[in-house]
């Protein structure tokens, strides 16, 4: 039995959708076998202190599965991002579980079709039909292919020299049986033709899985950061 630890995590799409601009990699689709890859997430290198001003912070979200075998990789960057010593205050990651690799072997227990939805509105912006996997989009914008190291810092640092279209500002009560969360946004120049919303989302670390089929059969698998909820706040 894993141990549920929830998180909560804001998210303001004002700050996010100034522009939509998608980056198509070229990895294989989730219709192709991708060769087995080690799971071992790359080493990031440390970056000076020069380079990382305090802004706020860049959201990543990685869409992945656990019946991809590149994806395993992907979700260790995620926590590798987590815990580096530069990025890790400045880069709010977040790991999307897709449904259309369900059907292919194995049946991913954190996958939701709002996730996939969600990545396939990305791509529809620039008129994209085909989504894959491990990808990820900063800031709902840009998107890169999560397994690309040097093209993910590179993007993330390009990022936080940004200046935010908006501001959120959060306080959290932990009562017996709730949380208690208040939230106040507010807009630092005009987004035309935009909408502006603030999402909350429910996430969950450190859940295990023995896979027993598919691209990932006989791996046992950790999964970070995994989004159970999201919605918009009235």
């Amino acid at each position: 039995m894993v141990a549920r630890n929830f998180s909560i995590v804001l998210l303001f799409a004002a700050l996010l959708c100034a522009s939509v601009s998608l980056w198509t990699p070229t990895a294989s689709a989730v219709t192709q076998k991708s060769p087995k890859r080690p799971t071992e997430p790359p080493k990031l290198r440390s970056l000076p202190p020069s380079h990382m001003p305090v802004r706020e912070p860049v959201l990543l979200e990685l869409f992945t599965s656990q019946g991809c075998s590149s994806c395993p990789r992907a979700d260790g960057l995620l926590r590798k991002l987590l815990r580096h010593p530069d990025l890790g205050a400045h880069v709010v990651p977040i790991a999307l579980h897709v449904d259309y690799w369900d059907g292919l072997g194995w049946k991913d227990r954190f996958s939701d079709k709002r996730w996939s939805e969600r990545q396939r509105a990305y791509a529809s912006k620039r008129s994209r039909t085909q989504v894959k996997t491990p990808s990820a989009i900063l800031n709902g914008h840009r998107l890169v292919p999560a397994h690309r190291v040097g093209l993910l810092l590179s993007a993330v640092q390009r990022l936080l020299s940004e200046k935010r279209a908006g501001r959120i500002e959060i306080a959290v009560q932990d009562a017996k049986l709730a949380v208690r969360v208040s939230i106040n946004a507010y807009l630092r120049r005009t987004v035309k033709g935009r909408m502006v919303n603030v999402m909350v989302a429910l996430y969950e670390d450190g859940l295990i899985t023995q896979v027993m089929r598919g691209e990932n059969e006989g791996r046992k698998l950790r999964n970070d950061r995994v989004v159970r909820y999201m919605e918009v706040v009235d």
